[in-house]
């Protein structure tokens, strides 16, 4: 049996979280992401956390190509951690203060919410030791495989409804293929009527010949069958891309400009009421497509 080669498709949309326990608290990680053209990243970081940035940002390179995200790390204290300042805390504090104090010559001034903000600074230079920088990142890039697998199941709802469009305009070029022909039969008729009505007024043998000139240079004008193939072949790659997979937003974009090209091209070479209405028809049906595929990694 032949091993499939078809690669997962990401949206840039999605959600990710994790959280991860230690001594000194819980760490909890969260990053959403939204469509974007290329990858850019906010992040919110706790005071004490700000040197891993570059790390964090190279996880987020390592995992993702395009988005914009959001990404928050909070840390909810427990009571040994100082969530809850305890009596043994506040009397270590105390007294490091008014020894402190006493050396410096200072008279030790203040409240309870004055110990409290000293104490949560000494808790943040702690955190500044690096002890709990691993387990962090570790946290950070758990949020991040979940985000990924969020994009992944949208993008695989993505990959479906685009692939199911596509026989819709198929359908469209096959009905505009098939009306081409009677734009050509239709000036024919309407320009032999006007010749011979033009000869029996002005008494000038009517021209075959000036005729079948005529319809050829007319013919030639709203010939539209090398854009019609042109659209085949588009469509053709663009369901290759979905097929294939991977990161491929920005070549379904630009296959869907090029489709919207050449169907305005039939719209004002083929001088057809019903060839403008499909025109009209796929032109929606491309947009609807494009606006999904903007969401596409």
């Amino acid at each position: 049996m032949t091993k499939s080669t078809k690669e997962p498709i990401h949206s840039m949309t999605g959600f990710g979280s994790a959280r991860s326990l230690s001594p000194k608290g819980e760490f909890i990680v969260e990053v959403k992401s939204v469509n974007g053209k290329n990858l850019e990243a906010r992040l919110s970081l706790p005071r004490g956390f700000f040197a891993l940035e570059p790390d964090i940002r190279k996880l987020i390179r390592e995992k993702l190509t395009r988005g914009s995200l959001q990404l928050q790390i909070t840390v909810q204290e427990t009571s040994e951690g100082g969530g809850f300042v305890s009596d043994e805390s506040l009397k270590k504090l105390s007294e490091k203060l008014k020894a402190q104090c006493a050396l410096l010559g200072f008279k030790p001034e203040g409240n309870m919410d004055t110990l409290i903000k000293l104490l949560q600074l000494e808790q943040e230079e702690e955190r500044n030791d690096q002890s709990e920088y691993g387990r962090v990142l570790q946290c950070v890039g758990e949020a991040l495989d979940k985000l990924v697998e969020s994009r992944a199941q949208e993008g695989e709802k993505l990959r479906s409804d685009l692939i199911s469009r596509l026989p819709i305009l198929g359908g469209i070029v096959s009905k505009i293929r098939k009306l081409a022909p009677g734009v050509v039969s239709a000036y024919k008729e309407r320009i032999t009527k006007q010749l011979k009505e033009l000869s029996q007024t002005s008494g000038v043998a009517f021209d075959p010949v000036r005729m079948l000139t005529e319809v050829g240079v007319f013919s030639e004008r709203v010939d539209i069958e090398e854009e019609l193939t042109r659209l085949d072949c588009h469509f053709e790659l663009y369901k290759s891309a979905l097929e294939e997979g991977g990161v491929i937003g920005r070549r379904l974009d630009f296959i869907t400009q090029e489709a919207f090209r050449e169907i305005t091209t039939c719209g004002n070479k083929a001088s057809s009421a019903e060839i403008s209405a499909l025109v009209v028809k796929m032109k929606e049906e491309l947009e609807k497509m494009r606006e999904q595929a903007q969401n596409i990694e």
